[in-house]
């Protein structure tokens, strides 16, 4: 006795499952594509809004510099 090979019996409804597991890890890319372009979004807006903060920190460092160099010219003025 051999054993019976049940796929031989099912070629279409196998054709079918396995045109449904193809859509399905299809439909499992493009909703992880979708995930990994929003989470580098959202990266990229974080990175751009630390770097606009950075900014504006060293212009207010330059400002505050300039600001010291013109006091310390003041007392050497005052000085004199």
């Amino acid at each position: 006795m051999g054993t019976i090979n049940t796929f031989n019996f099912y070629p279409e409804a196998i054709d079918k499952a396995a045109t449904k597991a193809k859509e399905a890890v299809c439909s499992a890319t493009e909703i992880i594509k979708h995930k990994i372009s929003d989470a580098a979004l959202t990266l990229k807006d974080k990175a751009s809004n630390i770097l606009d903060e950075v900014d504006r920190a060293n212009h207010q460092s330059e400002t505050l510099l300039k600001k010291s160099q013109e006091i310390e010219i003041e007392i050497e003025n005052e000085k004199r």
